[in-house]
């Protein structure tokens, strides 16, 4: 008697990969949903790859946590692979039903150091011995964004006379990461006629 193929589902619901920080460079917790077709056993493994050339980045065995599952079920082992920017989960304890909506959250994730439209993470189930269980899927992620310079913003002249020459101090405090290449730029009033060398001296003080 013939049997039918069991062929791989694709995963449904509420498909969503939103980090708590979305700011160029910061390092949050990042939650991912979805709802399982196929269920997945003690054992098996959820996989996150992130799209090329975005920068996402994260520690070789980073924190997960389930919510909304059984209590029963645990997290057997998480690993990053950088080059191929793809994180692999394998869960233990419990199977994660079939039809389950599952929240995840991944801790100390690194978002990408420059702004980026909305885009996605192929998400799919395995089983403990890499066969599939439900199929890669997109799912989407949110847009990163410039942050907004906070705290102390001031910029004072040593000497606060017309015409005269002297060091100037600026302070501000950063939301995204500056990665060294970076630039920071200040732009001044039309029509006060600031004036300075074209490649003054610079000098960081502080953090």
């Amino acid at each position: 008697v013939r049997t039918p193929a069991i062929q791989a589902g694709t995963l449904v619901s509420t498909l969503t990969y939103v980090p708590t920080t979305a700011t160029p460079g910061v390092e949050s917790t990042h939650t991912l949903q979805f709802k399982t077709v196929g269920q997945v056993p003690s054992g098996g493994k959820i996989t996150l790859q992130f799209p090329a050339s975005e920068g996402w980045s994260m520690g070789s065995t980073p924190t997960v946590a389930f919510s909304t599952v059984s209590s029963s079920v645990t997290v057997a082992g998480t690993a990053w692979a950088s080059g191929t920017r793809t994180l692999t989960v394998t869960t233990g304890g419990a199977t994660i039903t079939s039809a389950q909506q599952v929240v995840m959250t991944v801790a100390d994730v690194r978002s990408p150091t420059d702004v980026q439209s909305a885009s996605t993470v192929t998400v799919q189930t395995l089983s403990g011995s890499d066969v599939v269980i439900d199929e890669k899927t997109d799912v989407a992620s949110a847009a990163i964004t410039p942050g907004s310079l906070a705290s102390t913003l001031t910029y004072q002249a040593a000497v606060s006379t017309p015409g005269v020459t002297s060091t100037h101090t600026l302070k501000f405090k950063t939301v995204g990461r500056v990665e060294q290449g970076g630039k920071i730029t200040l732009e001044f009033p039309v029509g006060e006629k600031w004036d300075m060398p074209n490649a003054p001296t610079i000098a960081f003080v502080g953090s």
